[in-house]
């Protein structure tokens, strides 16, 4: 976050800064050396030129920066809807639903908005009796342990086969319903046999690329708050559909502290993402481009000035400042990404989709959740957006000079003849190289 230089800066200090790591250096730039070179100027959007006063005042700080950043924000969230909104359809409650379900039945007939799928990994039962059937990795059955809120999902075996069903209220068998499927560490239960299905089975099946998922629950959108809906087939095709036209490559690291999921067949980086999250995220990273191309056109029509030096040229007319949004918004979608990912996972006590780093690892998550970026609830993408706008908001130094440059501690410059404070190195405790590379 850059706290060392940030807090120099607010002293009234000049702030320089290095770091060897691209990401921790872009994450500098956003707060020490970008928002002064813009404080003061009002915004640019068009919605921002119809209010009556754009005195500099009112503008005070990288305000105007913030509200640029907010309203081009809004605008790729829209504009994202029109061209992938078909993948995340609302959920409708049908009379056939509220009949187990007596909580449903205000729903009936409606369709909500779809806040979160959850699935769970899957691998064909070890036991040949069942050796066709992809059985499931639930680490937990439980959705929701608030008090007085809770639910849960039921497994209905049929045949030769089961399915998910979802229950609300206190579970009769609580133990079961806290553990899923799962024993202990990486060793789970068949679901149909109750045969024992061993971490090495589970790995050489992910490695083979065996490795499934199959859809546990919809969590929407309620009155006063979340209402879970059992899965359907509908929901799946649904998001099957998706056909991304890229992936990112590069390897996952096979060893990290805190454990790394390369075990389990997720080698590349590309393999930690369903085809619609890789879909979304694909479809936001070009809008960047296209936004910083408006925002440009925009800074221009607003009377801005433009020399057509970029940003990294040191630039600071309408070029510079649609580089400058783009930052931001870039940066937003890389939050997105940490939101957005198969090793995300539901949090049953805030209801929410919890990030892909709750700690500095990348750890086998069984049971994971697919956010949808469009809505209006936790992990959309106008929820990263906001929290961005907000830290620029108050980002207000209070002497506008800050430097960022990219650079090896044994070798760079910009400590002669300056006070210096510095963090430790981490050596190989925390792999922050390995890491940045997710973004």
């Amino acid at each position: 976050g850059g706290a060392l230089p940030l807090e120099a800066q607010r002293l009234g200090l000049e702030a320089y800064a290095s770091d060897l790591n691209p990401v921790a250096v872009l994450i500098n730039k956003a707060m020490i050396e970008i928002p002064p070179k813009f404080a003061g100027k009002p915004p640019v959007n068009p919605e921002a030129k119809k209010q009556t006063s754009m005195d500099y005042q009112a503008w005070s700080g990288a305000r105007g920066l913030a509200e640029d950043v907010r309203y081009y924000g809004k605008w790729m969230r829209d504009e994202a809807e029109k061209r992938i909104g078909y993948l995340y359809p609302k959920a409708e409650v049908t009379a056939e639903m509220a009949k187990e379900r007596p909580d449903l039945k205000k729903y009936v007939g409606r369709k909500l908005t779809v806040i979160a799928w959850l699935w769970a990994r899957t691998v064909k039962s070890p036991n040949p009796a069942f050796a066709n059937v992809d059985v499931p990795l639930a680490s937990t059955f439980m959705l929701s342990t608030k008090a007085g809120k809770e639910a849960y999902v039921e497994p209905i075996i049929e045949e030769a086969g089961y399915r998910f069903t979802v229950k609300v209220g206190k579970p009769k068998d609580a133990e079961a319903a806290k553990n899923g499927t799962k024993l202990a560490r990486a060793n789970f239960l068949c679901l149909m046999s109750g045969a024992p299905i061993s971490g090495d089975y589970i790995k050489a099946e992910g490695k083979a690329g065996r490795m499934g998922a199959r859809l546990m629950t919809i969590v929407a959108e309620g009155e006063r708050g979340r209402v879970y809906l059992p899965p359907d087939e509908a929901m799946e095709a649904v998001a099957r559909q998706a056909k991304p036209e890229w992936k990112p490559e590069g390897d996952v690291p096979a060893r990290l502290t805190g454990g790394t999921c390369v075990p389990y067949g997720l080698v590349r980086w590309g393999d930690l993402f369903t085809a619609r999250q890789l879909v979304a995220l694909t479809t936001f990273s070009d809008l960047v481009q296209e936004v910083r191309e408006r925002v440009k056109r925009d800074a221009i029509k607003a009377g801005r000035p433009d020399d057509g030096k970029a940003l990294e040229k040191g630039g600071a007319g309408a070029t510079a400042y649609a580089d400058a949004v783009g930052v931001y918004l870039g940066m937003s979608v890389s939050r997105q990404a940490n939101r957005s990912a198969t090793l995300n996972f539901w949090d049953t006590k805030g209801e929410n989709v919890q990030q892909v780093f709750g700690r500095q690892a990348l750890p086998m998550t069984w049971d994971f959740v697919e956010g949808n970026p469009l809505s209006s609830s936790t992990g959309n993408f106008l929820g990263q957006v906001d929290y961005l706008t907000r830290v620029i908001e108050s980002t207000v130094p209070a002497k506008p000079i800050g430097m960022v440059l990219q650079g090896d501690a044994q070798s760079q410059s910009i400590t002669v003849s300056k006070v210096v404070s510095t963090d430790p190195p981490y050596y190989d405790n925390i792999g922050y190289d390995d890491l940045s590379d997710f973004f």
